[in-house]
Order: C-alpha cells, then sequence, then structure tokens
C-alpha cells in the first residue's frame, strides 16, 4: 500500500501517512547511520494504544553494536505497560518490564489476565513484571515484582517486603495475593515500599 504523504513535524519526525487503518507487520529499511531510531505508534490486537521505539547502535564501520526495542502500551486509562528488550552484539538479550498503576490509594487492586497477557506477548515469553501502585493524591508507591510464570488460576501468591537494614525480602504471612479462575490477580493493600509475589511462604 503506497503512502498517501510523508511529511516532518516541528520536532523532527518523520512520518508516514497511509491514510488508513492497517494492521500485519511493519517492515523498513533505514539508512545506515550510526544511530538509527524507528518509531512507530497504533494499537495493538486488542485494540490499545501502542508505541514501538527500535534504536539500533552502531560503530564507525556499521556493525551492528546493540539494539532496543521499548513498546509501550496504554493497557487501562490509568495504566501503563512498558517493555523493554535490550540485545547486545552478541544477540544475548535482556528483558524488563513494568506496569504503572495512578490511583487515588494504594489500597488493593487487581492486575487483569488481559493485561499480562499483552505484557508477556510484547516481551514474547514469560517475564517479571515491576507492578508500581502510584498515589496520585501524596506520590508514594508500592512497587510490587510479578513473575508471570507464576501467575496459575486458582494460586495463591505470598507477599515479600523488602527490609531496607538487611538488604533481604521477608514474607509477610498476613498478606496474600489471589490468582482467580481466569487469571487475574487480586493484590492486597500495601504501604510504600518494594515487594515480591513469591510461590512459598
Amino acid at each position: 500500500i503506497p503512502a498517501q504523504r510523508i511529511f516532518t513535524t516541528p520536532k523532527g519526525e518523520r512520518v508516514i501517512d497511509f491514510g488508513q487503518n492497517l494492521t500485519g507487520w511493519i517492515e523498513t529499511k533505514t539508512d545506515g547511520t550510526v544511530k538509527e531510531t524507528v518509531k512507530t505508534t497504533g494499537k495493538n490486537k486488542y485494540g490499545k494504544e501502542t508505541v514501538s521505539t527500535v534504536v539500533t547502535n552502531k560503530d564507525a564501520a556499521g556493525k551492528v553494536t546493540g539494539i532496543t526495542e521499548k513498546t509501550v502500551i496504554n493497557v487501562t486509562k490509568n495504566a501503563t505497560a512498558t517493555i523493554t528488550i535490550s540485545k547486545n552484539s552478541a544477540g544475548k538479550a535482556t528483558t524488563k518490564a513494568t506496569l504503572v498503576r495512578n490511583a487515588n490509594s494504594n489500597a488493593k487492586f487487581s492486575v487483569s489476565a488481559a493485561t499480562l497477557k499483552q505484557i508477556k506477548e510484547a516481551a514474547g515469553k514469560n517475564v517479571v513484571v515491576v507492578v508500581t501502585s502510584k498515589n496520585v493524591k501524596t506520590g508514594k508507591k508500592a512497587a510490587i515484582e510479578v513473575n508471570t510464570k507464576n501467575v496459575v488460576s486458582g494460586k495463591k501468591l505470598y507477599v515479600s517486603v523488602y527490609n531496607k537494614k538487611t538488604g533481604k525480602y521477608v514474607v509477610d504471612k498476613t498478606k496474600v495475593a489471589v490468582v482467580n479462575k481466569n487469571g487475574t490477580i487480586r493484590i492486597p493493600s500495601l504501604k510504600t515500599g518494594k515487594y515480591k509475589l513469591v510461590t512459598k511462604k
């Protein structure tokens, strides 16, 4: 499908407008500069707004030294997921995933199965997701690490609290996160701090 117009924004961004909505894979060829950035915007197959940015770094000889792909998904009105995949020159990849939830309090909340599925698909595998619940009134945050491979229907996950003095995580036996039958996690109310959801007490 030929582009209807190609233009540059005041910010210096190159825009290719096809004049209609499209589905499928995007393939691009770049000019071979030392640092190339390709940014695409659209919606994923679940209808969520998605921005994908791929940065390719090269040395003076044109050899690729690293590639970083960052995908940002507006999964809900108040929550945004970010998945970053970095590859070095040998092709070894590291993946980081975050989910930031803005709310009026740090009361108990849910992370839906649909949200976790979108994060896993963007990462291409099971991944540890750092879920941050941010109180928009106070700015206080609770950050919870969730490994998607442990999210199994009907399973209980135990809340492990980070102790600043010892530098270790300790299970709080009074706090349990429950995965319901459709794969949604119900996370209990948490104070400001760092947490992990673990499979054993």
